[in-house]
Order: C-alpha cells, then structure tokens, then sequence
C-alpha cells in the first residue's frame, strides 16, 4: 500500500515572530508522515531530472505581479524562510538579524556574505530595500505587507547590512519577511518588467532557461550557488488546463510530481493501493470564509446575519466544495495550527429558528444580494451551494464568476453584496494578518472589508504588540467578535494535496506552491 502523508498543523509556540466536526480525518506533527500501510513496493531509481504538473497556468517571474510560486521560490530567496518541519522562522538570505530596540522598531540584518544573483552581481543590501519596496510602487496586492516600513529613513550600514525601521513595531515582523522575493535592482533598472517573462535574475538556486506560454517552464541548478545545494540538477514545470489530464500523467509515470490536485484525484489517491506513489494533504493555513458587505442594508440586523449563521449548513457547504480529503470544519477565523487561534464553536444547523429571525427581523419575504468571484471550481461549489440554503430563507443570491483581473476590479469597487473568501495557496507566512488582512477597515476590497471599530482594533491590535500575551488576547477577542457578530462567517479550513513516486520526498510549506529545492532523492 502506498504511503499517505496527512501533514497537519502543530501548536506553533516554537515557531512565529509574529492559511471541529470535520470533512477530513486524523492528525499528526507537521513534517511527520503517517502511513496508510507498509507497502512493499520498491523505490525504483529516480533521475535527477525533476518533471512536476501543476494547474498553474505558466506565467512571468515579476516578484510583485506574478502568482509564479513555484517558480518564484526557484529562482528567488527570500531574507527568511519557514522550517517545513517545524514553522520556525530562519534566515535564507539573511545571515544574522538582531532587534536595535525593545519596542521593535529597528531590525538590523546582515546579508549572507557569499550571496550572488545569476548574472554575478552580489547581493547588496541596496538590493535588499529596493525590493521590499518595489511592492508598493508596483502596485502589488501584497503591497499590504510591505508598508510598515519607513523607507527614508532605513539604513544601509555597509555593502551587506541594513537597518529596517517600521512605521509601527510589529510583532509578526520575521514571519512576514518570509514573503517578498529580493531582486537584483540593477539589472531592473536596466531591463525592466518586461525582461522578466523569461530572464529573471535573482539568487535562488536555480535559473530559468526556458519558459514557454501554456505550456511549461525549465529550471536549470546554479553551480554557483551559494547556500545549500537543492538535489535536483532540471525541473521542468508542465502547466495543465484540465488537472484530471495533469494526474493521468502521472499515474502513467509522466510526471514525478503533480501538484494541487482536484477532489476526485485526491479521492483516487488517497484510496489507491499500488504503492508506487505518496500522496500528501498539505493544510493551507486558510480559513475560507462567507463575509457579508456593509454595503446592504437587511445585513446591518444582527437577527438576519444570525439567520444566516444558522440557516446553512456549513458541513454541507465544506463537503460540497472540497469533499471528504481536503478540508475540516472551521471553528474559528483562524485556522488549525495558526499560532493564537482558538476553538469559539461553529453554528449549529438550525433552519427553523434561522425562519423565526427572519420573521422578527421583518424580512420574512427576504431581499435580493449579489455574490461576485473569481472563476475557481472550489469557491463556486461553496456560493452554488450556500445559494440554495439561503433561497429557504427567501434571500435571493445571484452569484456572478469573473477572471482574477475583472472580478477584482469589482470586488475593491463594493459591487459584490458579500464574498467567499479564501487566500490563493494559503497563508504562506502562517500569520494571522495574511489571513485577516482584507477584512481591516483599510481594505482595499470594499466586498469584504468590515467596517467595525472594535473589530479592527483586535485585528490591528495583534498586528502591532510585541508582547505575547497582548497579541493573544486580541487575535482572540478578534474571534470571538467574529463568531459573535456574524459578519464573518468562517465554512472550512482547507488542504492541498500533492502525489510524489516512491523515491521522491518532499516536505514543503504550501501543496498549491512548493519549494522544490527541498526534494529529497531517497536512497
């Protein structure tokens, strides 16, 4: 029998700095493999030519505009990265860090020494705070995460060491620099944007030697590498449309990997016996979420959003959207293994009280709403199948899917009455903001912004203490606030899952994004 790996959340008190009545089954340590069986399947001699499938159409290497995780983390570092195993936050490009001040207001970090990027230059930190920055200039949707810095008066100390001052002290400083790819600012200058399709120069452990649109991206490993050498000398990334053509190829030994996979493939998998393959239900560290706009008038009723609180049936709904495998019941905003989340309860199915609500709320003839999304089979399983529980209590739900860059559009306008939403490959920093973010009263998606004080002051309460205990109580309060006031209704926090052949292991933090210079070619 083939060996399945569940890899779920751990209690993270080791970890950050700083993506229940379940659809899905057992636990375990992050980084620990339970196995299904003892298969006596053996592992066949691999290559070190890596071939992985992923839904993920091929896109440019553009740091700040660029859904390319994969290719993101071969050609790029980051200052930090998160320990798979462990969620720890360690140093990748940054050698050595220390805080100037107890208010955490100052981060000095030093430049692993031997750091280059592919066309020889060396890594500066001049290099280091033109990136972060080149976040905000370019617009980025994770521009968000890179705007605590006081730019101007951040410090280059010498080639290799720079001083960040934050506008505000933030306890999750570390952990949110293990977002942000560091690029080589003189070579943007020279070429820009647009040399970034198929060019890009960064530090990571790999170049990109071909990528072709539609279709798929060749990584070649760097002999001048710096840091410690991934195993893998080629990757090559195939792009696939359909993901059930994407996991036939790998049955059929076309791939060595294949990445993402749909409810009906993960279903396969986790029930095949053949032994020549693990599957792995990698946790996004995502909660998705029902959210009601401010923007309607009938959900300013605390009774009506506790109709609807109570008039779905949110285990339907999360079974419905990503079946059995690939998700657990939500009971909280934040999800399983997110350092600070706690257990507030779900809501309870009750459709008959959730009609009294109604009734009381003088809406028992219900009202008219519009969902806007983005094209995505999971979320528009979850609005279709929300949609019918709703129309038992006479609300009316037109649901409208568009392309990422037309529904968004929509959504920061306050077209959409209410939103599902849900963080594209998880919360890669595993911090509560990644998670919590669109909801601030600064939002830029006034589709799914809350417009509450209190709220917002828990939110932005744990964003900016230093104290652990402080940034407990108010990621808690946020929580309980949110369970209580119903304008955020959490369905399910969700997995990815991902197939390996046997002699291949791979430990990475997203299943939607993984870090291919961790895989392992077993003996």
């Amino acid at each position: 029998m083939k060996k399945v790996t569940r890899i779920l959340a751990v209690v993270l008190a080791l970890c950050m700095g700083l993506a229940l009545a379940a659809c899905g089954g057992g636990s375990a340590d992050t980084g620990n493999a339970e196995s299904g069986g003892s298969g006596e399947a053996q592992a066949a001699p691999v290559s070190k030519d890596l071939v992985v499938g992923t839904p993920i159409s091929t896109q440019g290497f553009d740091p700040a505009t660029s859904n390319n995780g994969i290719g993101l983390n071969l050609v790029y570092e980051r200052l930090f990265r998160l320990d798979p195993a462990t969620g720890e936050v360690k140093g990748a490009l940054a050698e050595s860090w220390e805080w100037l001040d107890d208010a955490h207001s100052q981060l000095k970090i030093k430049i692993r020494e031997g750091a280059t990027f592919s066309n020889g230059s060396p890594v500066t930190a001049e290099d280091v705070l033109f990136s972060l920055k080149y976040y905000l200039e370019a617009g980025s949707n994770l521009a968000t995460y890179f705007n605590n810095y006081d730019y101007d008066n951040s410090e280059i100390l010498d080639e290799k060491t720079l001083v960040l001052h934050y506008i505000n002290p933030t306890g999750s400083a570390l952990n949110l620099l293990c977002l942000g790819e560091i690029q080589c600012k003189a070579y943007y200058e020279e070429k820009g944007a647009d040399a970034f399709w198929d060019a890009p120069v960064g530090s990571g452990a790999y170049t990109c030697s071909e990528n072709v649109s539609g279709d798929h991206a060749t990584y070649v490993r760097r002999s001048d590498y710096d840091g410690t050498m991934p195993e893998a000398e080629t990757i090559t990334v195939r792009s696939y449309a359909e993901p059930s053509t994407m996991f036939i190829d790998f049955e059929n030994g076309d791939l060595d990997a294949a990445f993402d996979l749909e409810i009906t493939d993960t279903d396969r998998a986790v029930a095949d016996t053949s032994g020549a393959y693990t599957v792995t239900l990698q946790p996004d560290y995502d909660t998705n979420m029902f959210v009601l706009s401010d923007n309607v008038d009938e959900f300013k009723s605390d009774l009506v959003r506790q109709a609807i609180a109570l008039g779905v049936d949110w285990q339907a709904v999360a079974e419905a959207s990503y079946g059995q495998n690939l998700c657990t019941l939500a009971t909280s905003i934040l999800p399983e293994g997110m350092k600070y989340k706690i257990n507030v309860g779900t809501y309870e199915y009750n459709p008959e009280k959730a009609k009294e609500l109604m009734k009381e709320a003088g809406y028992e003839n219900g009202f008219d709403i519009l969902l806007i999304g983005m094209s995505d089979p999971a979320g528009e399983r979850m609005a279709v199948t929300i949609q019918g529980y709703l129309a038992a209590l006479n609300i009316n739900m037109t649901t409208e899917f568009d392309e990422l860059t037309v529904a968004v559009v929509k959504l920061m306008k306050g077209e959409s009455n209410c939103m599902v939403k849900s963080i594209p490959g998880g919360a890669t920093a595993q911090d509560p903001d990644q998670v919590l973010d669109l909801m601030k009263k600064t939002s830029t998606n006034l589709s799914c912004r809350v417009n509450n004080d209190e709220f917002d002051g828990y939110i932005m309460g744990g964003l900016y203490a230093i104290d652990e205990e402080v940034r407990a109580d108010q990621y808690a309060k946020a929580q309980q606030w949110a369970y209580d006031n119903c304008w955020v209704i959490p369905v399910c926090d969700t997995y990815t899952s991902y197939v390996t052949k046997t002699g291949i292991e791979l430990k990475t933090n997203s299943g939607s994004y993984p870090d291919l210079t961790l895989v392992h070619y077993a003996e």
